[in-house]
């Protein structure tokens, strides 16, 4: 860099200079290629022109940043550890990627159409390149850490979805392989998505962002949709999820499903392994990785095992102040309170059938315990109401008993077994709900 500095004094004056950078706030080290003396006659001793001072300051070359992705290393007889992986530098070729490359190991992109052969995965074993935004499926069978070296991805974030239906597996119409192209976690909005989990063997609903330097699985529903990876970004929404965990191994998340109560985009199940294990959500005919909450305030759901044994789930809730949380298992007939117990254990066979459980829930919105609209009153309950409404009854399995239209107060006779029972007053847009007993 060459700098012209002109300066003024008088004899004697010693002057020192500072290089300021505003942008990192910091003063720069500075290596002066030629010293200089100033002179009593303005003149400069050691300079190639005597009417100014010649600088030439020499900064050193911008050093690449590094990205490292530590990746855990399988067993030969035991290869599961699979990885999503995304760059975060921008396309960059397989081989300057260090440690990508080494060992044995496994590269795959996706490809909805499949190639040559109809294969989904696509094998990079012989090289590419890793594009921004786009995820790989990758594992070695040694420990080794994925280093990226370069400079960082600065673009939009928005990439093409690609959906088309030349495959004739219906299951693969629309999913797409995609990464988060920042080098920091990043969300894609309201839109839902797969993960791979911890231990690497199964692919499970995603939640909260994408960390740097992976990959996650979406669905298009039609052309021309495209996914948004939003830098530091937060995926909101109120939603019930259950965690389904394998007992004897380790406590391994095996599967994940959930409740949207904030009406957002479906998610079907990914079935790439129908054998393996799965939580999910049956809705008209179909089954969701991720639902949309019915009106009924109840939601069946149905889990498969792959092996015999003992698993457990783990049942949390975000963003949603709930009254009433109950896990019914069908098989067993346990009604589990999930608000003073958020998990159950339970044995499974391979053989068993896949409706085993039903969720029956009420927000606090709608039970107020101040505010009950219901009094018990020898064999019958009087129901507090104004104007015209309808008054429901509902059973521990979210199984409506009774509806009826009601003006102004009523009467309810319960002539039902013992238990807790749900009532629901609707009247208008207001709807209160509130539990009731049966001795």
């Amino acid at each position: 860099m060459l700098t012209f500095v002109t300066f003024y004094g008088t004899v004697g004056d010693v002057v020192t200079f500072k290089l300021y950078d505003h942008d990192l706030e910091k003063e720069l080290e500075l290596n002066c290629e030629v010293s200089a003396t100033l002179t009593t006659n303005g003149g400069c001793i050691g300079c190639e022109f005597t009417d100014y001072f010649e600088f030439r300051f020499t900064t050193p070359a911008p050093q690449p940043t590094t990205y490292e992705l530590p990746i855990t290393g399988y067993e030969a007889e035991n290869p599961v550890d699979w990885y999503f992986v995304s760059s975060p530098i921008g396309n960059v070729a397989t081989g300057a990627v260090q440690g990508l490359t080494t060992g044995t190991f496994d590269l795959y992109s996706f490809d909805q159409n499949g190639d040559a052969e109809g294969k989904e995965w696509i094998n990079m074993h012989d090289g590419g390149t890793l594009a921004a935004g786009q995820g790989y499926l990758y594992a070695n069978s040694a420990n080794t850490t994925l280093i990226f070296s370069g400079e960082a991805y600065t673009g939009m974030g928005t990439f093409p979805l690609e959906y088309s239906t030349t495959n004739p597996d219906e299951t693969m119409h629309g999913w797409n392989l995609v990464g988060n192209p920042f080098a920091q976690p990043a969300s894609v909005g309201d839109r839902a998505f797969y993960v791979m989990n911890d231990a690497g063997s199964e692919i499970i609903v995603g939640s909260g962002n994408v960390p740097a330097m992976n990959g996650i699985f979406v669905k298009a529903t039609a052309e021309n949709q495209s996914v948004t990876f939003t830098p530091n970004g937060t995926n909101t929404g109120s939603k019930i999820a259950l965690n389904l965990v394998r007992n004897d191994r380790s406590a391994s998340l095996v599967d994940r499903a959930v409740v949207r109560f904030d009406e957002g985009g479906q998610l079907p199940k990914f079935m790439l392994d129908p054998t393996n294990t799965r939580v999910y959500i049956p809705q008209d005919g179909a089954n969701y990785a991720v639902a949309n909450h019915n009106s009924d305030n109840n939601t069946a759901v149905s889990f498969k095992a792959k092996e015999n044994g003992s698993y457990t789930l783990k049942v949390s809730v975000e963003n949603l102040d709930l009254e009433y949380l109950h896990l019914i298992d069908n098989q067993t007939g346990i009604d589990v309170d999930l608000l003073a117990t958020p998990s159950y254990t339970f044995d499974a066979n391979t053989t068993d059938q896949a409706e085993r459980f039903r969720l029956v829930y009420a927000e606090t919105t709608g039970i107020d315990e101040n505010n009950n609209f219901a009094y018990f009153n020898g064999k019958t309950w009087n129901v507090n109401n104004e104007g015209q409404a309808t008054l429901q009854v509902m059973d521990i399995t979210g199984r409506t008993i009774s509806s009826q239209t009601i003006s102004g107060n009523a009467e309810l006779s319960l002539d039902q077994p013992a238990g807790v029972y749900v009532l629901r007053l609707i009247n208008g847009n207001d709807t209160k709900v509130q539990k009731v007993i049966v001795k």
